[in-house]
C-alpha cells in the first residue's frame, strides 16, 4: 500500500466522495462516502446507508460498486478507481477485488476495522488473485472529522439514553416515592451529600440501586489518602429496619475529615427498587450485586462497616472482593442464630405497623420516641420516613432469602471457601462495636462469640458505649474509637 502522493484532480474525486459522507451523516448513518470514476468520468456516488435500509451490506463502497456495474452493463470494472473517505473492511475489500477495480484510494484509516492496511491487509494476500493497487491517506484529516464529530455526538447521546433508562421500571418491582423522606435529606444535599442510582449492570436484571455519597471536595476540604495513595473511603452496608441514610449523619461527619463514605440501599430498602410479593432476590444476588457496584465505583482498600443483618452479607461478600476491604465495622450483628433474623424482623414489622402506619404524623412520631426517648421529633420523623408503607407487609416475604443458614458444620452457615478465608492471614480485621437495641434488633453479644470462634481477626471495642443507636453521639463514639485504634 502506497501513501498518496498529492493531486488536484483525485482532490476534487475525492470531494465528491466527501460530499457523500456528510449526506449519510445527516440521515444518522456513520459518514462515509465512495465515488466510482473511469478516468475523469464520474461513474456512480453513494453513502453509507445499513441503518436507513436494514441491509448490513449496505456499505458505501458496495453501493458504490453495484451503481458502478449497472451504468457499464459489466460487474467487472476493468479501470475505474474507487475513491473512499475511509479504509474499507474486509467485506468491502473482497468486494473491489472481485469487481477487478484498478486502483483503491482511501481518506482516513480504520485502525479497528480496516482491511487495506490496518488491521490486515486483504489486498496483498499472496493467496488472493488480487488486482488492485491502493494508496491512502488522501484528504485524510478532511475524511476523519466527520467520523469523529459522529461518534462524539453518539457518546453523548448513549449517555443521556443511559440517564433515561435509570427511569426504567420491572414489572415485577415497586418504586418508592418516599417524598418526606426526600425532603428531610435535602439539608445534608445542600452540605455536598449526592444521591445516584445505577441500574445497568449484569446482575441487577434492570433494577435500579440507590446510594448516597459524601464529597469532601464540596465542604472545601481535600480528598485524604492513605500512604499509598488511595483516598479513605468507607462503605456503609444498613440492616433490616433501616437504609443508606441512616450512616449519613456519621458520613457527613467524616467528610468533613476528607474522606469519602458510600451508603447503598440494598434492593427492597430505601430508594432502591422494591420487589413485589412474586419477586425473590436471595442473599447471594445482594452479594453479586454489590460485587458488581464495588467495580463500578472503582473501589479500592476500604473500610466496610454493617449494622444489624447486613453481618450476614459481609460475611458473604468480603472473601468475593478479598484486598479491596481492608477493614470491617461490624455493629450489632445479626447471624441468624436462634433469635434468628425472621423473628427479629417479625418484631419489626409489629412495631413498624404500629408506628409508621401513622405515617409521619404527631402520634406516629410519639410512638417511636417511646420506644426510643433518646429521639428528637424531628430525628423520629427522619427514621420513619426510611419505611415505605406500600412495601412492608412484602418484606417479611422475601426475607427467609436473605439469610445464611447455619449448621453444625458451618456455625456461620458460609462454605468451605468462605470459611478458608475468613481464617486466612489475608483476611481483613474485624472490630465489633454495640449499642443498646433498636426496637427489633438485640445487641449481637451472642453473635460475637460466635464470630471470635469462627473469623481470626477479630476484636471488639470495649469500653466505648455507644450509647442507643440513632443518637449522634454514637457514630462520633465510634469514630474516635476507631481512630485510636487504628492510628
Amino acid at each position: 500500500m502506497a501513501q498518496y502522493e498529492q493531486n488536484g484532480s483525485d482532490s476534487a474525486k475525492m470531494a465528491i466522495a466527501l460530499e457523500q459522507a456528510h449526506f449519510a451523516q445527516s440521515m444518522g448513518e456513520v459518514p462515509v462516502g465512495a465515488a466510482v470514476f473511469l478516468g475523469e468520468q464520474l461513474i456512480s456516488k453513494a453513502h453509507n446507508m445499513p441503518v436507513s435500509t436494514h441491509n448490513p451490506c449496505a456499505h458505501a463502497e458496495v453501493l458504490a460498486l453495484q451503481e458502478a456495474g449497472r451504468q457499464l452493463g459489466n460487474y467487472r470494472l476493468e479501470g475505474c478507481t474507487l475513491f473512499v473517505t475511509l479504509e474499507p473492511c474486509v467485506m468491502c475489500a473482497g468486494a473491489i477485488l472481485n469487481s477487478r477495480i484498478k486502483q483503491l484510494v482511501f481518506g482516513a484509516k480504520d485502525e479497528r476495522a480496516g482491511a487495506a492496511g490496518s488491521v490486515l491487509n486483504v489486498f496483498e494476500n499472496p493467496l488472493l488473485n488480487a488486482h488492485t493497487e491502493v494508496k491512502s491517506g488522501l484528504m485524510a484529516d478532511d475524511c476523519a472529522k466527520p467520523l469523529v464529530d459522529f461518534f462524539k455526538r453518539r457518546r453523548v447521546q448513549t449517555k443521556v439514553l443511559r440517564e433515561q433508562t435509570q427511569q426504567y421500571l420491572r414489572e415485577d418491582a415497586l418504586r418508592p416515592e418516599m417524598h418526606e423522606f426526600k425532603r428531610l435529606m435535602l439539608p445534608w444535599m445542600q452540605k455536598g451529600l449526592v444521591s445516584s442510582y445505577i441500574n445497568d449492570l449484569s446482575s441487577f436484571a434492570g433494577l435500579r440501586l440507590h446510594h448516597w455519597d459524601t464529597q469532601p471536595q464540596a465542604l472545601g476540604v481535600s480528598l485524604q489518602t492513605r500512604a499509598d495513595h488511595e483516598p479513605k473511603a468507607w462503605v456503609c452496608l444498613h440492616g433490616l429496619g433501616s437504609s443508606g441514610a441512616f450512616f449519613v449523619p456519621w458520613a457527613m461527619e467524616r467528610a468533613r475529615m476528607g474522606e469519602r463514605v458510600l451508603m447503598p440501599d440494598l434492593i427492597g430498602f430505601g430508594l432502591s427498587d422494591h420487589l413485589r410479593s412474586t419477586a425473590r432476590i436471595d442473599l447471594q444476588t445482594q452479594v453479586l450485586m454489590l460485587e458488581e457496584w464495588f467495580d463500578r465505583m472503582d473501589l479500592q482498600r476500604v473500610q466496610l462497616v454493617s449494622h444489624d443483618w447486613s453481618a450476614q452479607l459481609a460475611l458473604a461478600l468480603v472473601p468475593r472482593l478479598g484486598s479491596k476491604v481492608t477493614s470491617w465495622v461490624c455493629i450489632n450483628p445479626n447471624l441468624n442464630l436462634p433469635s434468628s433474623v425472621l423473628e427479629r424482623h417479625e418484631q419489626q414489622t409489629t412495631w413498624q405497623r404500629g408506628a409508621s402506619s401513622l405515617s409521619l404524623t404527631k402520634a406516629g412520631r410519639q410512638e417511636l420516641r417511646r420506644l426510643q426517648p433518646h429521639l428528637s421529633e424531628d430525628q423520629s420523623a427522619f427514621m420513619l420516613s426510611q419505611f415505605p408503607l406500600q412495601t412492608s407487609s412484602l418484606r417479611a416475604k422475601v426475607f427467609d432469602q436473605l439469610v445464611l443458614k447455619p449448621s453444625a458444620k458451618s456455625p456461620l452457615g458460609l462454605g468451605d471457601e468462605e470459611m478458608a478465608f475468613w481464617s486466612s492471614a489475608t483476611a481483613p480485621s474485624v472490630f465489633t462495636a454495640f449499642t443498646r437495641a433498636l426496637p427489633w434488633s438485640g445487641e449481637g453479644r451472642d453473635e460475637f462469640h460466635v464470630l471470635t470462634q469462627c473469623l481470626r481477626r477479630i476484636q471488639a471495642l470495649e469500653g466505648i458505649d455507644l450509647g442507643d443507636f440513632g443518637c449522634p453521639e454514637v457514630f462520633t463514639t465510634l469514630s474516635d474509637g476507631l481512630n485510636a485504634l487504628m492510628a
